[in-house]
């Protein structure tokens, strides 16, 4: 959720996470502790949203837990072309034995 230049994020409900993107466009410094009253208030405000204007109800709406859950974005790359020694889509690839 945005508000003006603070961006309040959960993944995967894990715990809410703040930063400045003003300062911080990458989002690698997470200021939620430095800011907590705005944490709360944004919290607030992202519910209210989430319950009465997108309708959701109370279905699926839970508090954030308190740590950050590690999220793993690689895809597996592996495939049998790899493990026969040929690159997909291309000749073979040369191992040695």
């Amino acid at each position: 959720m945005r508000k003006g230049s603070w961006k309040l994020v959960s993944a995967k409900l894990g715990r809410w996470e703040l930063y400045d993107i003003q300062k911080d466009r990458t989002e690698l410094n997470d200021v939620a502790a430095e800011h907590p009253a705005r944490v709360q208030e944004m919290e607030a405000e992202w519910f209210q949203l989430a319950e009465n204007v997108d309708r959701i109800g109370h279905k699926g709406l839970r508090p954030v837990g308190k740590q950050t859950t590690r999220l793993n974005f690689r895809k597996d790359t592996s495939s049998g072309a790899a493990k026969a020694g040929k690159k997909a889509n291309g000749p073979a690839i040369k191992t040695k034995s």
